[in-house]
Formats: C-alpha cells, structure tokens, sequence
C-alpha cells in the first residue's frame, strides 16, 4: 500500500468520524501519534480573499489543513505529497474575517494526525469602489436583493459617464461569503442552499458588489416547528403574537414608537433551526433610554433590540438555534452621523450587562445604500449595532461562531478523494 493511499485511508477515518459527529471541530478532532510538527500553521501572501498556509515537519509527511471561522472547521485542503514542507493555498475567503485553522499531519504508514495549535489569522479589508459626487462609476444590477433557493438571477454591471450616459459592460464575476451557490462568467447566479453573500463585480481596477439573501419557501410543514413573534406593548403586556414555521421569514415592519426603530428589519428561520415550538417576545433592551417618541442608547450604541425565548412559557435565556438565524436591523443615519461612525465599521453583537460579545454572530454585512446590518446570529438575547472596537470582553478578542457543517466543502484547487462529486 503507498503512502498516498494510506494518507486516504487515515484521512477518511478521521472524516467518517467528523461526519457522523455532524461537524469537526478543534474539540472533536482527535490527534493520535504520527510525525513531528517543526512548525505551522504559518499564514503567508494573505490577502483579502485567500492566504497560502505552509507547515514543517521533522519527517516526510502529508496532511490537511482545516478551518473556519470558529472551533467549527467545515473546510479541509489537503497536501498529498509525502515531503517535509508543505503549502496550500487557500482562496474564496471573507474580506476582514478572523478563520481558525489548524494543521493535520500523517506519516509515511498512515500514522496520525498529529495536530497543531488552533492559530487565528484575519483575511485584509476589501476596498470597495464608491461613486464619485457627479454620480458617475461602476455600479450592479439587481442592487441588494432577496431570492428563493433553487432559482437564478441575472447580474448586470454598468458604467455611468459623468455626462449621465450609462453602458452596460463586462466584468469579472465572483461570488463571495457564504457558500449559497455559484455564479457563471456572465453573471447569472443559480442559488443552492440558504444564507447571503456577496456578488462581487470587477472591471479592471474597481471593485463593486451587491448582496444576496437566500431563502428556503419550499417547506415541508410535516414535523416542522413553528414560531409565534410578538412585540411587548409600552404597558408591558405582549401583542397578539403572529406565528411563522421554519424556512419562513419575519418581517419588522408596523412597529409603533418605540419600536419603529426596528421597522425595515427581518429575521429568517432557516429550516432545521427548531427542534421546538417557541415564543419570541420583542422589547427593547434595556440600555435604551426613551424620551416620548426618540429612544436613545449609551455606550456608542446604534441600535439594539431584546429577544426574550419562551419554550412551554419558560424564559429561556439565551436560547440557542440548531442553524443560525439571518438578523437585519436598520439603521439611521442620523445617529451614525451624531457618533462619527463610517458604517463599514459597525458591527452586530450580543449584549449582557455592559459587555459586548461578537462570539455566536457571524458573516456581519453593512449595506450603507439600504441603511441595514446584517449577521448570521446564533442564539437570541439582546442584539445591539455599534462600532467593531466593541468586539472586546475583558481584553479579549472574541470570536464569531459559522454555522455548524453537515458536511465538507472541498477546495476544487487540490486534489481531494472526498469531493462528493
């Protein structure tokens, strides 16, 4: 048996595992004795949308590397060449994210893996092309928008002369984010699975992107949980609730004072979120500061909102989802003006006495051009918006958490004996 074909073998016993656990983590994967690591992971040419991960050992070895965004690492790139040093690179990341990755390595019987320390690194910022003040620049059609799982939608971009004549034009098109499916060279994005991401246009030197929500309307309702959504009234008792099943979204809008603040605002349930029936009652939290109609916040806050879970009539705080939730909350310009805030900086959190928490919320979006944030949010209590910065509890740097994988997504740039097509 050669020693690629042992590597496989091991590498697949340790996937059978990680697939039946439901997602690899860095707790679940488990190290036994193989070769020594000199060193790695080490992150090198790291730009906004990859990096290149080397690793050294005292032995000729191959391995993988595994990553994420949290201690769920659903992607694997592997190395199967038996050397000592060994590189992949690492491409379709997140602009401005923080990945987790760790390095997985087999000796030349199959011995193995022999891991590394779970090491950060932080993909760079993306600079996106703004319009000029005449109101000329490169620009996308459809602008942000919504569309069912399943279906596809043409992107088009544009270039407005300053003079006002406006040409469509060709770009290069990628797709980027959350893994919601794929878009051709032309433009046209067929959607697979729920979430959002980014489609992204480039014409030489300028960038442009616009962002797209995936939703899942085809449920089936045998066996699917519901959830009843109400807003608590000024004299503390709660609005008839309106009831939602999973796969559904629901939309803030109606909301008086106080809560108008709120309105323009959605939450989608991704199917499988539940393993329950719930009630969620919408307050504001309680570092909002009424005042008649305004309501103010302390703390550099933007806006926030408190979501109360009752399972069978009981508080359950916080209450976890079996999938994250997609959370849209406005907001207003005012405030970021009155705060000197540039919106590429805000961030969503989680909010427990006067710390803020960015662990659990993920794939945070800013789209200044509809006034929204929005994040894949893992549990429910109080969400607020403020500047990043506030991504710090006691000194240290948190962490958010990606969605829980049901399986890998392969990296098609190496060859990989688990690409389940």
């Amino acid at each position: 048996m050669n020693s690629k074909l042992r590597f496989i073998i091991s590498l697949l016993s340790t996937i059978l595992f990680i697939l039946l656990a439901s997602s690899l983590t860095a707790q679940n994967l488990e190290e036994s004795t193989g070769p020594t690591l000199l060193s790695g992971p080490d992150f090198s040419q790291l730009t906004a949308s990859s990096v290149t991960i080397s690793w050294e050992t005292l032995e000729p070895s191959n391995g993988f590397v595994a990553f994420g965004v949290d201690s769920s690492l659903p992607w694997v790139a592997c190395s199967l060449e038996m050397k000592k040093n060994h590189a992949v690179n690492i491409d379709s990341l997140l602009p401005g994210t923080r990945y987790l990755a760790i390095i997985g390595a087999f000796d030349v019987d199959g011995n193995g893996p022999t891991l590394s320390e779970v090491v950060p690194f932080t993909t760079h910022e993306e600079e996106i092309l703004r319009e000029d003040s005449t109101g000329a620049g490169f620009f996308v059609l459809p602008g942000d928008t919504v569309i069912d799982v399943g279906t596809s939608l043409q992107f088009t971009a544009y270039y407005k002369f300053p003079n006002g004549t406006t040409v469509d034009t060709l770009a290069e098109w990628s797709l980027r984010g959350k893994s919601i499916g794929s878009i051709t060279e032309n433009g046209m994005l067929h959607t697979l699975t729920p979430g959002f991401a980014h489609v992204k246009a480039t014409l030489g030197d300028k960038v442009v992107a616009t962002k797209v929500t995936a939703i899942d309307t085809s449920v089936d309702d045998s066996g699917v949980n519901t959830v009843s959504i109400g807003r608590v009234l000024p004299n503390g008792k709660l609005q008839h609730p309106k009831t939602i099943s999973e796969g559904s979204t629901y939309k803030l809008h109606g909301f008086p004072s106080p809560l108008n603040m709120l309105n323009g605002g959605f939450i989608y349930f991704p199917s499988g979120c539940l393993d329950e029936d719930i009630l969620i009652h919408i307050n504001l939290p309680k570092c909002a500061k009424t005042l008649g109609d305004s309501v103010d916040f302390d703390h550099g806050i933007v806006t926030g909102v408190q979501f109360d879970v009752f399972v069978n009539d009981s508080l359950v705080h916080p209450y976890y989802f079996k999938k994250p939730l997609i959370v849209s909350l406005p907001i207003r310009k005012g405030v970021l003006k009155k705060l000197n805030i540039d919106p590429v900086n805000l961030g969503m959190f989680f909010m427990n006495d006067d710390l803020f928490d960015g662990a659990g919320i993920n794939f945070t979006v800013v789209d200044s051009s509809v006034e929204r944030v929005f994040s894949l949010v893992a549990h429910f209590s109080t969400l607020i918006v403020k500047e990043k910065e506030a991504s710090v509890i006691s000194g240290i740097e948190t962490v958010g958490v990606a969605e829980p994988a049901n399986a890998f997504e392969l990296l098609q740039n190496y060859p990989n004996p688990f690409n389940p097509e």
